[in-house]
């Protein structure tokens, strides 16, 4: 098995490598950061790797994509929703996932088929079924948030989700920061498919990403 992920940073990558292998039950050897590179020592960004969402773009239209979907049995493709606005992005109101986001979710994915089509027009149809969207609205930490949340608000929170694990952390054994090693700490519940089945249902983006993933077949 081999899956390949294709991510706007590393604190995405490790959260996902987390889940992935908890909801599937696989080792982390069969799972392969794309972009950006992971330098395996510092378990830091490659110096010379780029990150961030323009990046993800630029690689879903490069000739690197296809190679990587020709040579993996699967693909993640993860952004987080909160540059949907960006000029470079294109994707208008942000504000319509506070109440349609399904609506919401359904214009990002579009938006991200239109960029694997880029360079071939038939390459997302031509790898459909490896295709896997890691759509976090509006940001991954949303997902973290919504499974440490002790008390789910009557609706998800999806903004300023960074700052709302920052205070929760606050007087906790837990140091939060935005590195590698914090993310993968707090991502280690993720790690149990009973703390991902929790969390399924305080966050539909979550939830959509988790559906994708029982549609793999193992080998």
């Amino acid at each position: 098995m081999k899956i390949g992920l294709i991510c706007e940073g590393i604190t995405d990558y490790i959260v996902i490598e987390n889940i992935i292998c908890g909801y599937l039950d696989i080792d982390d050897d069969d799972i392969y950061q794309l972009q950006p590179v992971l330098d395996e020592t510092s378990q830091k960004q490659a110096s010379d790797s780029f990150g961030g969402w323009e990046q993800v773009l630029t690689y879903l239209q490069a000739t690197d994509f296809i190679d990587a979907a020709d040579n993996h049995d699967y693909l993640i493709i993860q952004i987080d929703t909160d540059i949907c606005e960006q000029k470079n992005f294109g994707v208008s109101p942000m504000s319509l996932a506070q109440h349609q986001q399904h609506e919401f979710y359904d214009l990002i994915k579009q938006r991200l088929i239109a960029e694997i089509n880029k360079r071939y027009n038939d390459s997302f149809s031509k790898y459909a079924d490896k295709i896997i969207f890691c759509i976090c609205i509006h940001s991954l930490e949303c997902w973290l948030l919504a499974h440490y949340q002790t008390k789910p608000p009557a609706s998800p929170k999806i903004v300023n989700c960074e700052k709302a694990l920052d205070f929760l952390f606050k007087n906790t054994a837990i140091k939060y920061q935005k590195n590698y090693s914090c993310y993968n700490r707090i991502s280690q519940p993720f790690l149990k498919k009973s703390h991902i089945e929790n969390t399924i249902k305080q966050s539909l983006s979550f939830d959509l990403f988790i559906q994708q993933l029982k549609q793999i077949t193992l080998s």
